[in-house]
């Protein structure tokens, strides 16, 4: 006897069980702005077996490819568990580092930028640094003479002739 046939007897009327995964409906394609273990910020543009990375070190990396082995997201370089803390919100770990991940939903994305014309460039990276600065709790540095902060300091040197 079946558990559904079970239930409409005990329940005296048809019974319809669903079961629902509890699971965050994890999909990993998108853009995500990225902690690395170091504390240095990137993006990362992930689609259909492809990565685009902008890193706040070094700026473009070539694209990588990808694939999903279990709970591993597994890169041409690296292999990385995947930990996923909400649908929008990941770590990728392995023994030496990691990625505390968080989908980008506002501003100028990585995806934007891939593929596109340099006058879009800019708009891009006003757009990185702001989400840079915001992840990493600073502010951008002031320019030179622009800020309160900044104070102008003489220096006097005398010269004197060797005599």
């Amino acid at each position: 006897m079946g558990l559904q046939h079970l239930l409409t007897r005990f329940l005296g009327y048809p019974f319809i069980l669903i079961i629902v995964s509890c699971s965050p409906g994890q999909r990993i394609e998108g853009n995500w702005g990225a902690i690395d273990s170091e504390g240095f910020y990137s993006e990362l543009y992930i689609k259909k077996g492809r990565i685009n990375i902008f890193t706040e070190l070094t700026g473009d990396l070539n694209d990588q490819t990808y694939s999903i082995i279990d709970d591993s997201l597994v890169t041409n370089i690296l292999a990385y568990s995947i930990n996923w803390k909400a649908r929008n919100s990941m770590v990728l770990e392995n023994k030496h580092f990691s990625l505390n991940m968080r989908r980008i939903k506002t501003g100028y994305k990585l995806s934007d930028y891939v593929g596109s014309s340099y006058s879009t460039s800019g708009q891009y990276s006003e757009s990185f640094y702001k989400r840079l600065y915001k992840r990493k709790g600073t502010s951008p540095p002031e320019r030179n003479g622009t800020g309160k902060r900044d104070t102008v300091k003489e220096e006097i040197i005398y010269i004197q002739k060797e005599r």
